[in-house]
């Protein structure tokens, strides 16, 4: 009988203006992680998540250090109530907050890690600026011929996540000329995503080179549990592998549908989306409809939540 429960954490996509505003004033825990945010960036980190302006959150340099402190904020609250997960994963920038959570590194090397991945990601945009497409209701197979054929280096599949859901990473020249191929490959959408570059792709490769350098010093510790990869689908204690894995990210795709699926063949019963929006969740609806998927968005949904965790054998 499959058991167990499975942290997921979102990524880039995920920020609103005023997320988490009732979390922030319902717990002491969430605004202590905040805090200490502004002491580690040197700036009003809670501010700009609680009123914007919205095009400042937008920005990838801020963005990425607000989605990961958020969650691991909302990870503080609810931590000591859930029980010990037996996996954790996370959507892209969410693969930090699951190291975070996992023990691969504390917060405050966790913050400056994604800080300067912002940077280097938000450079590599401006200097090669593209978009990302999310690709609806179109045969995964469809998709990547359509890709593949359209333009070599201009565009790529970057996250696998879910049936139905496909995103394309492209240069912005290009993009309506690709969003119009898409539609005739059997799209039912296509739907440009509030991000900051081509993520996940071939124009990205300058930042990756210069994160794994950043990176190299780094000390990882092995994790207390395993964490799920998004360049693999696989499960992954080895902290020299995770650290390749995370640099090699920038320009892979996320295998998130797989990494569910993967999660589900291991006995995960239950997923919790820790951190803001509901993203995660609703990919969830599709690719695992059998599972209890729950999120922690904002203070009635963290409560609802611990209340239907309260008794319910988690891990094995």
């Amino acid at each position: 009988m499959a058991s167990g429960i499975a942290l997921l954490f979102p990524g880039q996509g995920s920020q609103s203006t005023g997320m988490g505003s009732d979390l922030y004033d319902g717990y002491v825990e969430y605004r202590t992680v905040f805090d200490r945010a502004e002491e580690i960036l040197g700036y009003n980190l809670a501010s700009l998540c609680l009123a914007g302006p919205s095009e400042e959150l937008a920005r990838t340099v801020i963005t990425q250090p607000a989605v990961f402190t958020s969650s691991v904020a909302t990870l503080a609250i609810i931590r000591e109530r859930i029980g010990r997960p037996r996996y954790a994963a996370g959507h892209s920038l969410g693969e930090y907050a699951a190291a975070y959570a996992a023990g691969v590194f504390n917060f405050e090397n966790g913050l400056r890690i994604v800080a300067r991945r912002a940077e280097l990601m938000e450079e590599a945009a401006l200097f090669n600026p593209g978009k990302m497409l999310a690709v609806l209701g179109a045969d995964t197979s469809a998709v990547e011929r359509a890709v593949n054929l359209f333009s070599q280096g201009k565009a790529a599949v970057a996250n696998y996540n879910s049936p139905g859901q496909v995103v394309v990473s492209v240069d912005a020249a290009s993009a309506n000329e690709l969003s119009k191929v898409l539609a005739g490959a059997g799209a039912r959408r296509v739907v440009e995503l509030p991000v900051g570059g081509a993520f996940h792709s071939p124009m990205m490769e300058e930042a990756a080179a210069k994160f794994a350098d950043f990176l190299a010093p780094i000390d990882f510790a092995e994790p207390c549990f395993p964490l799920v990869i998004n360049a693999s689908a696989e499960p992954e204690t080895d902290p020299g592998i995770i650290k390749e894995a995370f640099a090699l990210q920038i320009t892979g795709p996320v295998r998130w549908e797989e990494s569910i699926k993967r999660m589900m063949a291991e006995g995960v019963a239950v997923f919790m989306e820790v951190g803001p929006g509901q993203v995660l969740t609703k990919l969830n609806a599709r690719i695992a409809p059998d599972a209890l998927s729950l999120c922690t968005c904002d203070k009635n949904r963290v409560e609802e939540t611990i209340k239907k965790l309260e008794g319910r054998q988690l891990c094995r």
